[in-house]
C-alpha cells in the first residue's frame, strides 16, 4: 500500500505506528487485512515539517521541509511494528 501512495503524486501518512493500524477480521473480508487509519497528518510533496508530531515515535525527517517516503517506513526500521523472531 505504501508503495502505491509514494508513486507519481506522492502522499505520506507521516504517522505510521500501532495505534494507527487495525486488522479487518476475516468475518468482514477474506482473507483478513491490515489497514492504516488516521490520515489527518497525511501530506503530499512539497510539504512542511510536521512539528506537532513527537520525536520519540516519528522519523527525524518528518521534522524537515520536503521529506519523502522514509517517514512512513521509519517505524518498521526501528522494529516498532514487526516482531523480531
Amino acid at each position: 500500500m505504501l508503495v502505491v501512495l509514494h508513486d507519481n503524486e506522492p502522499m505520506y501518512h507521516q504517522d505510521v505506528r500501532w495505534p494507527n493500524i487495525i486488522r479487518l477480521p476475516s468475518a468482514l473480508v477474506e482473507p483478513s487485512k491490515w489497514i492504516i487509519i488516521d490520515w489527518k497528518d497525511a501530506d503530499g510533496y512539497p510539504n512542511n515539517p510536521a512539528d506537532h508530531l513527537t520525536p520519540d515515535e516519528h522519523a527525524p525527517e518528518v521534522f524537515q521541509q520536503n521529506h519523502g517516503g522514509e517517514v512512513d517506513i521509519w517505524s518498521d526500521l526501528q522494529g516498532r511494528l514487526l516482531r523480531k523472531p
